[in-house]
């Protein structure tokens, strides 16, 4: 792992463990959009995929489809409600509608289940 992707994977790390980590998925997105995709971000993915293989659950504010569509997943919604058992991630609505009670606002990639 290059310098740059090392502390980028660093400091993702840091937010992860300090429960600051609600804006790097989203941030990734922008880079993304805007062509500025780098090594650091690529450690900040290599940090969030970590958490998927424990199986933790993870904040979501919308956005694209964060895993592969095939990746089973547990999902909390705004109304709180949660689904029952494991869900293939592609039949999800991922990204959010102001007020809509179905918008996924937590997921865990369901080990058991993979």
């Amino acid at each position: 792992m290059n310098e740059r992707m090392q502390s980028g994977y660093e400091f993702a790390k840091g937010e992860i463990q300090n429960g600051r980590a609600d804006f790097l998925q989203p941030s990734i997105d922008e880079s993304r959009q805007f062509g500025h995709y780098n090594d650091f971000d690529r450690g900040i993915e290599k940090a969030l995929r970590e958490r998927h293989v424990t199986g933790e659950w993870i904040e979501w504010f919308g956005g694209e489809m964060p895993v592969t569509g095939s990746a089973r997943v547990d999902i909390k919604f705004s109304s709180g409600s949660s689904t029952m058992c494991p869900i293939p991630a592609d039949t999800v609505r991922w990204g959010h509608v102001a007020g809509a009670p179905s918008n996924v606002v937590s997921y865990r990639v369901n080990p058991v289940a993979q």
